[in-house]
């Protein structure tokens, strides 16, 4: 997932925070990619240059609504998501919302 962050609400560090806790990578790994996948500890692989461990922000809806409330967030407000499809094997699956988001 990629996000601009020089644009409001991704611009605040604590809304990113929020998006990475509203994730249930858990899920995405075990139903979408059968297992084949490791939770990510930060943007980059650590084969990368430039490798920076952040995490890993564990699946946490309360955690996630607290710090959008904490950045100002209005309730209600949405984003929008693009995903690519037949580019990464499951990618659009991976990117869909579950349907209690």
């Amino acid at each position: 997932m990629a996000l601009n962050t020089t644009k409001t609400p991704t611009n605040n560090k604590k809304v990113r925070q929020a998006i990475n806790y509203a994730v249930n990578k858990e899920e995405i790994i075990k139903n979408v990619l059968l297992g084949a996948a490791d939770i990510a500890d930060s943007p980059t692989d650590k084969s990368l240059f430039g490798y920076c461990k952040t995490g890993p922000y564990p699946f946490d809806p309360e955690k996630a609504k607290a710090l959008l409330r904490e950045a100002g967030v209005a309730p209600g407000t949405k984003l929008v998501f693009g995903a690519p499809t037949g580019r990464y094997v499951q990618d659009f699956p991976a990117a869909r919302p579950s349907p209690a988001s």
